[in-house]
């Protein structure tokens, strides 16, 4: 009886899975204050707690100047989709000055980000 050999489907497997948990308790303080030093560094707690455990610090990649240009042009992207959106059930006349305002709006935010 021949066997077929079919392909797994799904994520491919990590070269270096994370085979250990470790458990820890916190109070509430304890908790809200990690909570938000991940939230600040834009990680989740349990990346915070791994990189604070392993090296003792955690380097920010960003600064808060470049969070909240990173921030304004995500806003400016969503706004760009409804205007796309906008322009195709009614018509690209109607939308000319919005998309002049979204595009100064959007070399101002890289010029600011330099």
């Amino acid at each position: 009886m021949n066997s077929i050999r079919r392909l797994k489907g799904g994520r491919p497997t990590s070269e270096n899975p994370k085979r250990w948990q470790i458990n820890g308790s916190f109070t509430e303080q304890e908790f809200s204050e990690i909570v938000a030093k991940a939230k600040k560094m834009d990680i989740s707690p349990s990346q915070y707690i791994s990189k604070i455990s392993l090296s003792g610090k955690i380097i920010d990649n960003f600064s808060p100047e470049h969070r909240t240009t990173i921030r304004g042009l995500i806003g400016m992207s969503n706004n760009l989709n409804q205007i796309a959106k906008l322009a195709h059930t009614a018509g690209l006349n109607l939308i000319v000055m919005e998309l002049d305002e979204l595009i100064d709006g959007i070399g101002e935010l890289i010029e600011k980000g330099r």
